[in-house]
């Protein structure tokens, strides 16, 4: 079994390498090569599941461990996150069944609507009058179809009644897609939490966030300075777009650094304390300090590769100027030290003056966000700007269509769709935005749970009292802190459509589960 937690280990490496560098995984090719990796990776997973099943008295027994449940005689990791998940894939499923249209005007009106006008026979009347087509679907054959309607152009015979049974879903074909992303990610958190156990495989997969970061960086504050170029030197970037290194926008390229830029300060604390500790304990004059830490040839390494890391993403932060990205970043370092000490889990006077550089970094951050920079010789993003006015906007334009899609949603993926019927609607929306029109008052709830639960049990939660900031949960710290800062950029800014930025929440919030179960000694 040892080679297939290898394989699987090796699985996750390769897509967390593969999905930013290929354009943040928002093409069909690199959408469907990451979701095949991830059922070969699920499939292994219960492949091993089976043939390691325990013996059925083993398994009937009630499991010692607190933070697992045994469900058919095999034994699972508890996450909270179940019933919220399971809910949300059923949800998407239940967009794609065909339903009659009586179901279909009673569930979701706005949807009904839409196809009594788009749809031959849809309507109770059955009658096909292309004038009564939505002028967006007409596009620019709208002369054309003048022409068929008034005979002065070939004869063209009505289509067949397509009436009877549609799914919910406005475009179903994309919500296949969004409802197989998920079941992807799915899979992804559930094949990390149940295979990455020890240190050794947690630390190794975050140095390959970190890596991956570092090199997106690099990439991104090169590709900004030489201009909006092709991506890679030859592939076209597509008008009105404004690329950051191999993504197509600036605003999901920050949302990628989000997440992996505190993961590399948590490295760095981490291996600095590592680093102190030894030194300290053992006394001694400075010089022999010195000598000490110079003959620490491996965390010093370290330390400098994830310092440089960390600084490397910080200045392609600045870059696009992406205010919203900084900001979140800010308010997650300010609500998480706050709620740690508000929570009795930081004690220490040394502690205090930890939290007091935290406080000063984060409010750095929250500076640096409010404050836009005149860079005359670089194009910027005009829909990143992140302002009250523009929330409220786009919140109320959103509460506007909504009714339209009130439980089950226009099916995921179909916010372009909708928004073709609804121009307010941004371009470029918030996370709830999209959830309440994409998935409706269900699937909003369902989402707000599971983040809810995410934040209360493993991101503000699980670990012992009085034990500060010390080197063994630095690095939860900085899993803890990018999460819920994803969380924060959502409710404003962007939303994570790309499979590069779902696929990294997906699977820092599952080593976060490993990281606490490993530090409680599960």
């Amino acid at each position: 079994m040892v080679v297939v937690d290898l394989i699987l280990e090796g699985l996750l490496i390769a897509l967390l390498v593969f999905t930013p560098l290929a354009f943040g995984a928002v093409h069909v090719w690199s959408l469907a090569l990451m979701q095949a990796a991830l059922v070969v990776a699920a499939a292994l997973w219960l492949a091993r599941l089976v043939w390691t099943r325990p013996p059925s008295r083993r398994a009937q027994a009630p499991s010692a461990d607190p933070g697992t449940f045994t469900f058919l005689g095999y034994r699972f990791v508890r996450t909270g996150l179940g019933i919220p998940v399971v809910l949300m894939v059923v949800l998407g499923a239940a967009q794609m069944i065909p339903v009659p249209a009586a179901v279909t005007r009673m569930v979701s009106p706005g949807a009904a609507v839409l196809f009594s006008r788009s749809l031959p026979g849809y309507s109770e009347a059955g009658v096909v009058d292309f004038r009564t087509l939505e002028p967006w679907l007409t596009g620019r054959d709208t002369g054309l179809i003048a022409q068929w309607l008034d005979g002065s152009s070939s004869p063209v015979q009505p289509p067949p009644s397509s009436g009877g049974a549609r799914p919910l879903s406005i475009h179903p074909h994309r919500t296949v897609w969004g409802w197989m992303t998920l079941a992807a990610l799915l899979m992804a958190f559930l094949v990390t939490v149940h295979t990455l156990k020890s240190r050794l495989q947690i630390e190794r997969l975050c140095w390959v966030v970190i890596l991956v970061g570092l090199g997106l960086a690099v990439m991104g504050v090169a590709h900004r300075i030489e201009g909006t170029g092709p991506i890679y030197g030859f592939y076209p970037v597509p008008g009105g777009a404004f690329p950051m290194g191999p993504f197509l926008s600036a605003r999901e390229f920050a949302a990628y650094m989000v997440l992996a830029l505190p993961l590399a300060l948590g490295m760095l604390a981490w291996w600095l304390a590592r680093l102190r500790a030894p030194l300290w304990s053992a006394g001694g004059t400075g010089a022999l300090r010195l000598t000490g830490l110079l003959r620490q040839g491996e965390p010093i390494a370290r330390i400098g590769l994830s310092g440089f890391s960390s600084l490397a993403m910080l200045a392609s932060l600045m870059m696009p100027a992406s205010r919203g990205a900084i900001l979140a970043l800010g308010l997650s370092a300010l609500l998480y030290g706050a709620c740690r000490f508000a929570g009795g889990y930081v004690r220490r006077a040394g502690a205090l003056a930890r939290a007091a550089g935290l406080a000063g970094g984060a409010m750095a951050l929250l500076l640096l966000g409010s404050w836009q920079p005149d860079r005359p010789g670089l194009e910027e993003e005009p829909a990143q700007s992140v302002s009250l006015a523009s929330m409220v906007r786009g919140w109320s334009a959103a509460l506007d269509v909504a009714p339209g899609y009130p439980l089950l949603g226009a099916g995921l993926g179909a916010y372009a769709d909708v928004r073709l019927g609804a121009p307010s609607l941004a371009a470029h929306p918030d996370g709830l935005s999209r959830l309440l029109l994409e998935t409706g008052l269900i699937g909003l709830v369902l989402s707000l749970w599971g983040c809810a639960v995410l934040v209360r049990r493993h991101v503000l939660a699980g670990m012992p009292r009085d034990r500060g900031f010390p080197a063994d949960t630095a690095l939860r710290h900085g899993m803890a802190v990018g999460l819920l800062a994803i969380l924060i950029l959502c409710l404003w800014d962007v939303s994570p459509v790309t499979g590069a930025v779902s696929l990294l929440a997906a699977v820092l919030a599952a080593l976060l589960v490993a990281e606490n179960r490993r530090e409680a000694g599960a």
